[in-house]
């Protein structure tokens, strides 16, 4: 299961160990900076693990239940994390 989305968020170099602090809070990290976000489980989360926005709705229990931890959080994944470093002039009006 995939997100078909895209984003970049620019943070200061030297807070990159808090992000990846608190992505490990909330979720988890791989070694290739895959973090897989533990949501709340409502009737949203769920709408999205039944595939409800999708073309090919999952109908079968073990397929959605693969996705809830054991606290009831819905994993959701994989989110991958890059760096790229740019210099602060870049930015400048």
């Amino acid at each position: 299961m995939g997100l078909d989305y895209g984003f970049i968020a620019v943070i200061p170099k030297e807070e990159k160990d808090r992000l990846f602090e608190y992505i490990r809070k909330h979720g988890t990290i791989d070694d290739g900076n895959c973090a897989c976000i533990h949501f709340d489980l409502d009737s949203f989360i769920l709408k999205y693990l039944e595939g409800g926005y999708d073309w090919t709705p999952h109908y079968d229990k073990a397929q959605v239940d693969y996705f809830i931890e054991p606290d009831g959080k819905a994993r959701i994944g994989c989110i991958y994390i890059r760096a790229f470093y740019v210099r602060y002039e870049h930015f400048k009006e």
